[in-house]
């Protein structure tokens, strides 16, 4: 049983860290009136109030800017977003005070899920394919389960984030 969950558990971790391999942008403006100089160290918020997901978002972004080598900060350990909302110009002076000079402030639009399933069923049974979609556990596994069937399954999430870059 605790080959079955560990086995199923890496999956399930495959699974994530395969979905954030491909990032793309769809759209992205600048304003024409912009007359800064150059980016010094970002500061890094996600507007999402379950921490773990704000960590990791935050830290994703982080992440990304250093390879590009900018300098960037997570704000998760230095703010929560009720400290955020309630005194703008508090918040802002601290994320000065760690260094940065400007802000960029991510949010989630939208997501998606889609999945599917397909069973093989071996020599024992009537033989054929099968393929079922929908989502949860259950309707994944539950029809290989019943019928002793070898199992593909295909996951995909789709988060769209909509980033804006403040000085």
């Amino acid at each position: 049983m605790n080959t079955l969950i560990r086995t199923l558990a890496l999956t399930a971790l495959a699974l994530t860290l395969a979905g954030c391999a491909s990032t793309s942008v769809k759209h992205n403006w600048k304003s024409p009136d912009y007359q800064g100089g150059p980016v010094r160290k970002i500061a890094v918020v996600a507007m999402d109030e379950r921490g773990d997901v704000r960590g990791a978002l935050e830290y994703r972004f982080v992440r990304e800017l250093s390879k590009l080598g900018q300098d960037a900060l997570k704000t998760v350990d230095l703010l929560t977003l009720p400290e955020i909302k309630s005194d703008k110009a508090a918040a802002a002076a601290r994320l000065v005070a760690a260094g940065a000079d400007t802000v960029l402030i991510v949010r989630m639009v939208d997501q998606a899920s889609y999945g599917g399933q397909v069973a093989f069923m071996p020599a024992l049974y009537t033989p054929g394919v099968y393929g079922y979609g929908g989502f949860g556990w259950f309707d994944y596994f539950s029809g290989a389960y019943a019928s002793m069937a070898v199992v593909s399954s295909s996951f995909e999430q789709k988060i769209c984030l909509d980033s804006s870059l403040f000085d």
